[in-house]
């Protein structure tokens, strides 16, 4: 949950209201929900660090009449309440329609930011595939020279390129500038063709086929794929490209959905550990656990009460989590020493680490197929 505290809370007719008032205020404005919202004046003195003598007192002071309110929608009243702990909040529809506005106006200022970095883009990268066709020209045409003149070195090994494309800044393997030159360095037009292909498919697509447009996962899944053709060449160097594309084509799902599981995995850990800080925070303010777990046991069927369960455990994790996510809502970063009561200790064990993922060879010992048309000389 969250809300949007306008400056105006602080120069209007609550100036000077107190500490204790603008932190119940800001409490409200992140927690209600389609102007409701709750207030337990037990679970606030822990969230906040009042005692519930000055949290029933802010509540008070919130629910008076203030004719100096800007707003005379209910006398001025910031909540009317309705329950034991049930409050309206009678202005949260006209301050929810400001937020909409401003939010819908950064939305359409963040796509036009857009569309002009990706104009820019296109400008860029045309210019960069330019330059690196020219650039493949020159060294060949070096080469040529330091051949003749018997001077030639062993070339440096290249390193992953930063390269502009249309959808952004993408990095170019190596391994890609090594299937470039080794199979198209004598052609400085096809050597720019296949560049284009590889490098379309780090970004939208490139073209495998009429209608059929193939993606690498990310750059490692087109460095996997450029190895695996310099360690295992197309009968005709002229397909080496049109390879990549199918090895990214045959394997983009496995890819993908090792890429998720890892992601997962990692979610999890980070949950595991955000979990057991809030642990160490709800330990540390003493009766906070006591507080949780009754109201959560309030909620359950007599016989589940106080008893282990997955249904339970989940309903206090997520009371944790609540709890703790107020406190660091409300600016409050400090975590107390961590005091562990008997059986609270939720957190649980600590997710199996993960491993990098390596591209696997669905296609081990055979060739990629190419269709017939394309095996016929030129």
């Amino acid at each position: 949950m969250y809300g949007k505290f306008f400056a105006s809370t602080f120069t209007g007719s609550m100036l000077g209201s107190g500490p204790t008032v603008f932190a119940v205020w800001g409490y409200v404005i992140a927690n209600t929900v389609g102007s409701q919202v709750e207030l337990n004046p037990a679970l606030l003195s822990h969230v906040i660090g009042a005692s519930v003598e000055e949290i029933e007192a802010a509540l008070a002071a919130l629910c008076a009449p203030d004719p100096k309110s800007r707003s005379k929608v209910e006398e001025g009243r910031r909540l009317v309440r309705e329950g034991e702990y049930a409050y309206r909040v009678p202005n949260y529809e006209a301050y929810h329609a400001v937020r909409n506005e401003e939010d819908r106006r950064a939305y359409n200022r963040e796509k036009q930011r857009e569309h002009r970095k990706r104009v820019r883009a296109s400008v860029n990268d045309s210019q960069s595939l330019s330059a690196l066709s020219a650039k493949e020209e020159a060294e060949t045409e070096e080469k040529k020279t330091q051949k003749k003149s018997g001077t030639a070195e062993p070339p440096a090994p290249p390193a992953d390129q930063q390269v502009q494309t249309p959808q952004g800044q993408v990095t170019f393997p190596k391994e890609g500038a090594q299937l470039i030159r080794h199979f198209y360095g004598g052609n400085p037009a096809r050597a720019a063709d296949a560049g284009k292909q590889l490098l379309a498919a780090l970004g939208a697509g490139a073209k495998l086929e009429k209608g059929v447009f193939v993606r690498a996962h990310d750059t490692e899944h087109l460095r996997w794929a450029c190895k695996a053709v310099l360690a295992d060449p197309p009968d005709k160097p002229e397909l080496a490209a049109r390879f990549v594309l199918l090895k990214l084509r045959d394997t983009f799902l496995e890819v993908k959905a090792r890429h998720e599981r890892v992601t997962r995995a990692t979610e999890a850990s980070a949950r595991e550990d955000l979990l057991a800080e809030a642990q160490r925070y709800v330990d540390g303010i003493g009766g906070l656990w006591d507080l949780i777990e009754s109201e959560v046991d309030a909620m359950l069927e007599p016989a589940q009460r106080g008893k282990p369960s997955p249904s339970r455990n989940i309903m206090l994790e997520a009371a944790v989590l609540d709890a703790f996510e107020r406190q660091r809502a409300l600016g409050d970063g400090s975590v107390s020493a961590s005091r562990r009561a008997p059986g609270a200790s939720i957190a649980g064990p600590p997710s199996p680490p993960t491993q990098e993922w390596q591209p696997a060879q669905p296609d081990s010992g055979r060739k990629t197929e190419i269709p017939a048309d394309l095996l016929e000389e030129e």
